[in-house]
């Protein structure tokens, strides 16, 4: 299945922790990845470092409407942490 033309793509990125890894796959998404796209970023129970580098990157964000989704305070796992992204993705 492929995106309608002008719909946004949502795209869901799972972190736990390394926080320099994930800035550095965030921007290579920004810089690879024709717009319009929505990017769910799922923070799987990171430190408070990572949380704040993300939220700091969302913030700075706006034009492509990043969304920054919070798991439990231990994490769920890879699986489980990009199946909450996925429930946050637009269905249409």
């Amino acid at each position: 299945m492929s995106a309608r033309p002008g719909n946004p793509v949502d795209i869901v990125m799972a972190v736990h922790n390394r926080p320099d890894w994930a800035m550095r796959a965030l921007a290579a998404v920004e810089r690879h990845t024709p717009e319009p796209y929505r990017l769910i970023v799922v923070d799987d129970a990171s430190d408070r470092y990572t949380k704040q580098r993300l939220e700091g990157w969302a913030a700075d964000r706006s034009g492509i409407n990043p969304l920054l989704v919070r798991t439990a305070d231990s994490p769920l796992g890879y699986t489980r942490a990009v199946n909450t992204g996925l429930s946050a993705a637009d269905p249409s």
